[in-house]
């Protein structure tokens, strides 16, 4: 965690849309997201980093 709502990726994440090796999504380590963008007030039941927090580095 850079911040209060920045982080940074220390191992690359990989997204296979499909079987094939054309169809992958990389974001390289380093990378800085702010995760899911959910209002502080909610982050005890919606935490930025929860669940969904590696489709959220997708869409940054």
């Amino acid at each position: 965690m850079l911040d209060d709502y920045r982080w940074r990726l220390v191992e690359p994440v990989e997204f296979w849309l499909t079987d094939s090796p054309d169809d992958v999504i990389h974001v390289p380590a380093g990378y800085v997201t702010d995760l899911a963008s959910v209002p502080r007030l909610l982050w005890s039941v919606f935490p930025p980093h929860g669940r969904y927090a590696k489709a959220a580095i997708i869409h940054d």
